[in-house]
């Protein structure tokens, strides 16, 4: 069974050097080609309304303070996951106040982030020029009706490659916000392919001593990832899970087919 191993949010780099009165760009434009990047801005604390990333490409989890607010998806989601998760389609996420948050400071500011995935890319055809992350300005729609575009972000680049996993540091300050790793160390007497099934965990990346087996995701097409038998060892072998909505550590079972 996993335990908890790390948050990203104790892992992140220091800040791209900020750029004012700039909207936040894309992956592309900040020199990353994939991965995740995290855009963070200070909103006052009593700020509640209607934040508008619907352009984000390609999955976006938004945090007000230290509380989950839900998300946007590029992909329309099966209504039951995106219900469950509070994530939208391409229109506007309404965020909860921020009055009552515990993140928030004494000077009465709150920090907006939003955590966006690239999940791939085609090599063909018009969609070839994929551009990743939020690609058009952030605006907020109060609850008086006024529009406000959001300016002035902080950039964190997370490419989640080996170099990044390899440096973990084990700490995690808060364990009810989503975005958390976890670990598993699997003794083995013998080696062989094998699958690793992953249907009781929501969406995220799986590593296996280092090796990054891929992405899977709850509502599929990939619940199940091969694991090839020179990657594992005949002793302990390492398991590291991140996933980006679960709190709580799930059965990793291993399987000998893909279905």
């Amino acid at each position: 069974m996993p335990t908890l191993y790390a948050s990203i949010w104790d892992n992140l780099p220091a800040a791209l050097p900020r750029e004012h009165g700039v909207n936040p760009q894309s992956f592309e434009r900040y020199g990353q080609a994939f991965g995740f990047v995290l855009y963070r801005k200070s909103l006052p604390e009593h700020a509640r309304g209607v934040l508008d990333i619907s352009a984000v490409h390609d999955y976006a989890t938004v945090f007000l303070g230290e509380r989950y607010a839900g998300g946007v998806s590029r992909a329309q989601l099966p209504q039951k996951y995106a219900q469950s998760l509070h994530m939208v389609h391409r229109v506007p996420l309404a965020l909860p106040s921020a009055r009552h948050n515990h993140g928030s400071n004494p000077d009465g500011q709150v920090a907006l982030e939003i955590l966006v995935e690239a999940m791939g890319r085609v090599n063909f055809g018009h969609a070839i020029v994929d551009r990743k992350g939020l690609l058009e300005p952030v605006t907020m729609k109060h609850v008086d009706g006024s529009l406000a575009l959001l300016e002035e972000w902080d950039i964190y680049l997370l490419p989640m490659d080996e170099t990044f996993i390899a440096n973990l540091n084990e700490d995690c300050t808060n364990p009810r916000k989503p975005g958390l790793f976890y670990k598993a160390n699997v003794l083995l007497t013998e080696v062989g392919d094998t699958w690793l099934d992953m249907s009781n965990w929501t969406k995220g990346i799986v590593w296996v001593n280092g090796h990054n087996l891929g992405r899977y995701w709850k509502i599929g097409p990939q619940r199940r990832l091969y694991c090839p038998a020179p990657w594992l060892v005949q002793g302990n072998n390492e398991v590291l899970v991140f996933d980006l909505h679960q709190i709580e550590a799930k059965p990793i079972q291993l399987a000998d087919r893909l279905y």
